[in-house]
């Protein structure tokens, strides 16, 4: 029974309460007794947990009692600590890999910077060696030029030569034959001025 003095307190514990009678918790409990076992048909429970099946509140003398139900405790825990220690253990093998690759990203970084500092180092230097040698290309291409266009003029200039010489000797070939010809003559008329003077003797030693 409540007491005489008793009011109901502002919560909502005791105003779902009150309105099963007198006492403070009188209905409450069936009420929650009923409830459990609605709950409890209408769930499924593991076979290895049997300690989970109480179909009722009243009977707590099960709790705390040892039964087959704490060795699968401890077989959980021991599990759920494998597993922990498992995770644990990937964890930190996957943090040492990551480490390692990082290492490794750094090293080929590393080895990459290097090689690309070598790679243009010796592309600067190429490069260089490269407009040196262009220039000096360059430069014998136009002495070469200068000195082509010195032996065409010689050469325009030793053409006229030729033609001239040409020209010269064709006129002392026709002065030549012409020469010759009078040569040819002048020997003809001697030959018969020769005969002249034969026949000439000749009357003079007959008279």
């Amino acid at each position: 029974m409540a007491p005489r003095n008793w009011r109901r307190p502002l919560t909502h514990i005791y105003n779902d309460n009150h309105k099963y009678g007198a006492s403070l918790y009188s209905g409450a409990i069936d009420d929650i007794e009923k409830r459990y076992r609605s709950s409890i048909r209408s769930t499924h429970f593991r076979s290895d947990r049997p300690d989970l099946m109480s179909q009722t509140i009243y009977h707590t003398s099960s709790i705390g009692s040892a039964g087959p139900a704490s060795a699968d405790i401890f077989i959980d825990e021991d599990a759920a600590s494998l597993k922990s220690s498992k995770r644990d253990d990937t964890e930190d093998y996957n943090i040492k890999k990551c480490q390692e690759l990082r290492l490794e990203l750094e090293s080929l970084t590393g080895r990459f910077q290097e090689n690309e500092a070598k790679v243009k180092a010796e592309t600067t230097s190429l490069r260089r060696q490269m407009n040196s040698e262009m220039r000096e290309l360059c430069v014998l291409i136009d002495q070469a030029q200068r000195e082509n266009d010195e032996c065409h003029k010689i050469l325009k200039r030793h053409s006229g030569r030729m033609l001239d010489l040409q020209q010269y000797c064709e006129e002392l070939e026709k002065r030549l034959q012409e020469t010759h010809e009078q040569l040819v003559s002048s020997q003809k008329r001697c030959q018969l001025l020769e005969r002249d003077v034969e026949h000439m003797k000749e009357r003079s030693t007959e008279e």
